[in-house]
């Protein structure tokens, strides 16, 4: 994400990024760095190293990350749920996930983030959430919503994802999380988008919404 003044956000570069030949350097300067979990395709702390060796962000993730003795030393700034930063003209709060997997509960946030005047809300991973659950009414509008679809009872799967979507009522919806190799044999963004137009007329508010599906590399402007 980078903002009017070129400071740039970059969000959870883990290990399914780094295919046909493309690298952390990659990414381009870095001014903030948000890890949100411990999984590998979120947390990969080789690639992270090197970002930081190269433009030296600031770098923020939860306690569980935080306390290890890499990121520890590497000073990443601590941060939980319900709290928020103001960064390099990016304010970022920190919202509640629901994600399990692996038989165990996983401490993680997604991002809400402002700046210029528009916001992004990163559901980072996290299954079906009802609106009392999370701080709803500061999401809600949201200019761009990143949601997952891959379900295996880990993360929201297609229809839990659009009756989410419907609750924040964005302008943009941008399907994710479904690049593992356990998930992409069988889903894609395009079956998010099929199923969107299916359900346009069923439920309320999806007609406002418009889906955009990025492709490796591609970039949406929200300003």
């Amino acid at each position: 994400m980078e903002n009017s003044v070129g400071n740039r956000l970059l969000i959870d570069p883990g290990k399914y990024n780094y295919e046909n030949g493309f690298t952390p350097k990659d990414f381009g300067r870095i001014d903030v760095l948000v890890i949100s979990h411990k999984h590998e395709d979120h947390h990969d702390i080789v690639a992270e190293k090197e970002i930081i060796n190269l433009w030296n962000p600031f770098v923020i993730t939860n306690h569980e990350i935080g306390n290890r003795e890499e990121p520890k030393k590497l000073k990443y700034q601590i941060q939980k749920v319900g709290e928020k930063i103001e960064i390099k003209d990016f304010k970022i709060y920190f919202i509640a996930t629901d994600h399990f997997a692996k038989c165990e509960s996983v401490i993680n946030f997604g991002l809400f983030i402002q700046t210029d005047g528009t916001s992004f809300y990163h559901t980072s991973d996290t299954r079906f959430m009802e609106s009392c659950y999370f701080d709803h009414e500061l999401v809600k509008n949201t200019n761009v919503l990143a949601v997952p679809i891959s379900n295996r009872g880990v993360v929201m799967g297609l229809d839990d994802s659009i009756v989410f979507t419907s609750q924040i009522e964005p302008k943009f919806v941008i399907p994710m999380h479904y690049d593992s190799p356990k998930d992409r044999i069988r889903i894609n963004p395009y079956d998010f988008s099929k199923r969107f137009e299916e359900l346009k007329n069923k439920i309320e508010n999806l007609n406002k919404i418009q889906v955009k599906i990025l492709e490796f590399s591609e970039t949406i402007s929200i300003l």
